[in-house]
């Protein structure tokens, strides 16, 4: 019973689909990685635009690996940071523009480092 319990908590919590939790937890990593890269090609004036593909590219497996209400609502808030962040770098970086980069990439990497942990601690629940 007790390990049932475990295998239904973990499916809930991790969802039902292909990804790994290590699969997540790199996907979350590159997530934050990514953010940490758009700020530094945008104040060095150079294109965003394959980073930006990346980004989005993983945050769509994490939608379709996300099946918890409490995820769920903090992907829904990083779509629209990544919404605010694509519209932001497409004007020229002035030193406001940059702020407003820096914040919207430092909100994506604190959402990504908040689920990776989240997970884990889902992991260690459910392996107890």
């Amino acid at each position: 019973m007790k390990k049932s319990w475990q295998t239904i908590l973990f499916t809930l919590l991790l969802g039902s689909t292909a990804l790994t939790a290590q699969d997540t937890f790199s996907l979350l990593q590159n997530e934050g990685r990514l953010s940490g890269q758009i700020l530094h090609s945008y104040r060095a004036h150079r294109s965003t635009a394959g980073t930006l593909k990346q980004m989005k590219a993983i945050h769509r497996k994490l939608h379709a690996a996300s099946h918890d209400a409490e995820s769920a609502n903090l992907l829904h808030y990083l779509d629209l940071c990544l919404a605010r962040l694509e519209k932001a770098v497409h004007k020229s970086p002035t030193p406001s523009q940059i702020e407003k980069v820096g914040d919207l990439t430092h909100e994506i990497r604190e959402g990504s480092r908040y689920l990776s942990t989240r997970r884990k601690r889902a992991l260690t629940v459910a392996s107890r």
